[in-house]
């Protein structure tokens, strides 16, 4: 399973909204990929951070960091991806979706199966 279907899949549990990946393989030396999604509460953004981490550790994954839990944003830098889960309101106050303006989209329905 690749980290992406993993990130999908997790965020799907949670019910969480409004899920974009993003390209960066030529804009970051850091990065692959970005994901960045919406939830409706905390308790979904602290169950959101744990699928995630449940999910990379089952595939036999590395988490490098993961951090956020009871705040408004998440964070899991999966060594070659982020993954940014917000609070709605959060989401639309840092638009970090800006940041990645430039970058090609990634089709996320192959891997919501």
């Amino acid at each position: 399973m690749n980290k992406l279907e993993v990130v999908v899949k997790a965020l799907a549990k949670v019910n969480a909204q409004d899920i974009v990946a993003y390209d960066t393989n030529t804009s970051s030396p850091f990065f692959n990929s970005v994901v960045i999604a919406s939830v409706d509460s905390v308790r979904q953004l602290n169950a959101a951070l744990e699928y995630l981490k449940d999910g990379f550790a089952e595939a036999g994954l590395a988490v490098k960091s993961a951090s956020g839990a009871n705040t408004e944003w998440v964070l899991l830098d999966g060594c070659d991806i982020l993954v940014h889960v917000f609070y709605k309101e959060e989401r639309a106050r840092f638009d970090l979706d800006k940041l990645y303006i430039d970058c090609e989209h990634i089709d996320l329905q192959n891997f919501a199966k």
